[in-house]
């Protein structure tokens, strides 16, 4: 009788055997499969390599496209040294990549910057790209002066926000021009060290804490009017402002203007929302005695402390803080309306638009995006060039940087129809300073809004 141990040697054997077997049989069927798994992988670098070779031959098209055009680069005005290379700076850089050769051409002054534009194109003569800003968009669309730019808006450009440009640059159901990422926003921007000395809450504060709206800030504008030197007179004032419009754009009016489904426009004054704002300001000015009596003086008052809070766009800051300006100051959005839905960001961006006239309207756009909008973007980071962040705080740029995306961009464009914005200096300035009725002052001057809207959207330059 065999032991036991025999049994196992011999199973152990045969395990081994079965399992040699198993494995050459494996791996020969490995191999073959391995070989089929080897034509497979080469087939699909195969596929892939000639894909690949497809769009770099249309990429290579593409690029054709743009070679050796001579670009013509149109500036509203004259402009300065510092802008000047600015412009060159892109136009080197277009040339560097793609040959031919950049031009630039200016008008003579601003009071003609549309007008030579238009004198250009039907002189066969036009530009491919011009600068451009909100209030040109109505008259240049009009005109057919600039080209729509939907088909050439690239969404994902880091230097342009599509929202600015949305805001800036929409009219009816298309865009006109493309949005720097300078935005030029209108904040709100106070004494912080007034509101200390007084004990109050500050904008910010009530801003984080969901609070920052119209009531808060007449609140904080009547604890801080006062006669600081007790003479009997007022000498210090909680709020200065030119932009009242600030008041309507804020209570859920974005514009002055606006547009029926059928692509009539007309004047906003019959909105509930208007009035109410209208109403507002008078409030302020008769009622409160709140409001600084020079309306243009309030970068002057502010530097002097003559103005607790004022309206305004946030470079104004800089010059004020190079003349030696010692008090905290901060800056934090306008106040909600109270018939608004949310807060919002009044902005007037620049930018550039693809003219009507250019023989390479896909070029000057590819110019825009990826070429000019870089330069204003790399000038508006660099604060020992622009001037723009002097002063501030990383805390107070991140939550101006917070402004600027989280809240909903508005941009007013009654700006650019002809009188429009004269008479509405006029109509606030009759129910501030002579007291006059809301109702009855809408009445007067509705008829003179609508009559520059029609002359504008009639007109050709």
């Amino acid at each position: 009788m065999r032991s036991i141990s025999h049994y196992a040697r011999m199973f152990v054997i045969a395990m081994v055997v079965v399992l040699g077997l198993s494995a050459c049989t494996g791996g020969e069927t490995n191999n073959k499969g391995g070989g089929k798994a080897t034509a497979s992988n080469d087939e699909q670098k195969s596929g892939e390599e000639a894909q690949t070779k497809t769009e770099d031959n249309k990429s290579k098209a593409a690029d054709e496209v743009y070679k050796n055009i001579d670009l013509k680069f149109y500036v509203q005005w004259v402009p300065t040294d510092q802008q000047l290379a600015k412009f060159k700076k892109a136009g080197d850089a277009w040339v560097k990549d793609h040959g031919g050769t950049f031009t630039i051409v200016n008008a003579p002054d601003w009071s003609q910057h549309n007008s030579k534009l238009l004198t250009l194109i039907a002189t066969g003569d036009s530009p491919d790209i011009s600068t451009s800003s909100y209030p040109d968009i109505p008259k240049m669309a009009v005109n057919n002066a600039f080209l729509p730019i939907d088909d050439y808006l690239d969404s994902n450009n880091p230097y342009s926000d599509a929202n600015l440009t949305d805001a800036a640059f929409k009219w009816g159901n298309k865009r006109y021009g493309f949005a720097t990422n300078s935005p030029g926003m209108v904040v709100i921007i106070y004494n912080k060290t007034l509101f200390k000395e007084n004990g109050l809450q500050t904008p910010t504060e009530l801003y984080q804490e969901g609070k920052w709206n119209w009531d808060t800030f007449r609140e904080a504008a009547i604890a801080l009017t006062q006669d600081a030197n007790n003479d009997g007179k007022t000498d210090q004032w909680g709020y200065g402002s030119w932009m009242d419009e600030i008041f309507f754009v804020t209570n859920g009016v974005p514009d002055l203007i606006k547009m029926s489904d059928d692509g009539k426009v007309m004047p906003t004054t019959d909105d509930p929302k208007f009035v109410e704002a209208a109403q507002f300001v008078q409030d302020l000015t008769v009622k409160d005695k709140v409001v600084f009596p020079d309306q243009w003086g309030g970068s002057e008052g502010f530097k002097n402390r003559k103005i607790a809070m004022m309206a305004d766009r946030s470079w104004v800051l800089a010059p004020i803080i190079e003349q030696g300006f010692k008090d905290e100051w901060d800056v934090v959005p306008l106040p909600q309306g109270r018939s608004a839905e949310a807060l919002v960001n009044y902005v007037g961006p620049g930018g550039a638009s693809v003219v009507s006239g250019s023989k390479h309207p896909e070029a000057a756009a590819k110019f825009i995006q990826e070429y000019l909008l870089k330069q204003y973007d790399e000038e508006e980071k660099n604060p020992v060039y622009t001037g723009v962040w002097q002063g501030w705080t990383p805390e107070q740029q991140q939550l101006f940087a917070e402004m600027s995306t989280k809240l909903t961009a508005v941009t007013p464009k009654y700006i650019g129809f002809g009188e429009l914005d004269s008479h509405k200096t006029n109509f606030f300035n009759e129910i501030k300073n002579q007291g006059k009725s809301v109702s009855s002052t809408i009445a007067k001057y509705n008829p003179l809004f609508q009559a520059q809207i029609d002359l504008t959207m009639s007109s050709k330059e």
